[in-house]
């Protein structure tokens, strides 16, 4: 039995639906709609979590988040992305 094809159906068929509407969170215009609040900054013990999370798959040990936390440098989160990245 052969079945047959029906492009309209299925979402692929549908033209520009890949595109953002106007009520989506993002705009089309690439700007954030009005009612929508940026995050607050997030804290080094996040920061650091989310880079691990990110990279490697797996959050940092507590060795690892103390370094961090002991490193006062204002580079100390570059040093960590570059570190993981090599």
């Amino acid at each position: 039995m052969r079945m047959k094809h029906r492009s309209s159906a299925h979402w692929i068929g549908r033209p520009n639906s890949w595109q953002l509407r106007g009520d989506s969170l993002l705009c089309s215009n690439g700007g954030m709609p009005e009612k929508a609040k940026s995050a607050s900054s997030a804290d080094q013990t996040t920061l650091l979590r989310r880079v691990y999370l990110n990279v490697t798959g797996l959050p940092p040990t507590r060795e690892e988040l103390h370094a961090f936390l002991a490193d006062a440098s204002p580079d100390a989160y570059e040093k960590v992305i570059d570190r993981l990245n090599e």
